[in-house]
């Protein structure tokens, strides 16, 4: 059996013969080609950089957005916890709570008021006792601050599971939806530290209720010009706040287990 080969080749390519290139041109066209590699190069590097420059300028933004929020929610739960101290440990609330004097209670009202009043941040303040029910009551009717009728059948069970670790003096903060006038929803942030009675022993919590929009207010104002998602979180993984919920605060706390 024979065997073939098929051989082909393809004609040699000669630069010399086809463009008749002097010794001068080769100089100018290798020149041409050393110079141009180190731009391109160079070019190429300069667009990386700035792409990697713009990340972490952008980077460096949001850090600092961050933590501008951090410091002012700081700042706001600061001040939630000291005046929550200022009425707790004050002479009218520690005398109400233990002798519950009619004329004491009515001096206490007036305070919390005039309190209520000068901070302009809450909805409303209560003191719920653990067998007693709600004891005190100031709340924002028509825009204005009043005393409500105490509620002794109002539930304390919420208030009591969430402060069961808590000391006199420490607070916790959770989102809550409020029913206002006319049935209308306010949504609020309700921050509460026990209260101990007498013998020491933790006989209630005093709740402040503030307006949710102060916390839109002090979030939104740091990160307005960042664009995306800006979420705030408690430390059991549930929504404070969420840009995307901003104006459906019901959604915002009934999506807790779905969004989490």
């Amino acid at each position: 059996m024979r065997r073939w080969l098929l051989r082909m080749s393809l004609p040699e390519l000669n630069l010399n013969r086809l463009f008749r290139l002097g010794i001068r041109s080769k100089l100018i066209i290798a020149f041409l080609a050393l110079s141009t590699v180190p731009l391109l190069l160079s070019g190429l590097y300069a667009v990386y950089a700035h792409t990697e420059g713009l990340e972490h300028a952008e980077l460096d933004h949001l850090e600092h957005d961050v933590l501008t929020v951090r410091e002012r929610m700081a700042t706001f739960l600061e001040g939630v916890e000291g005046d929550l101290r200022f009425l707790a440990g004050s002479r009218l609330f520690r005398e109400f709570i233990e002798t519950d004097d009619p004329d004491m209670r009515r001096f206490l009202v007036d305070q919390v008021i005039d309190f209520a009043r000068s901070k302009g941040i809450y909805y409303q303040i209560r003191y719920l006792d653990w067998d007693r029910g709600e004891r005190l009551k100031v709340t924002v009717r028509r825009g204005l601050y009043e005393a409500m009728a105490p509620d002794p059948t109002a539930p304390v069970g919420f208030y009591r599971n969430l402060l069961v670790d808590l000391k006199p003096g420490e607070t916790t903060s959770v989102a809550v939806e409020l029913r206002g006038e006319g049935n209308r929803i306010v949504p609020a942030m309700s921050h509460a530290q026990p209260v101990a009675g007498p013998e020491g022993n933790i006989e209630g919590a005093l709740v402040v209720d503030a307006f949710a929009a102060y916390l839109f207010q002090i979030i939104e104002g740091a990160h307005e010009n960042s664009g995306g998602e800006v979420a705030l979180v408690d430390a059991e993984g549930h929504y404070l706040y969420h840009s995307r919920y901003k104006n459906d605060w019901n959604q915002l706390l009934a999506g807790r287990e779905e969004e989490n």
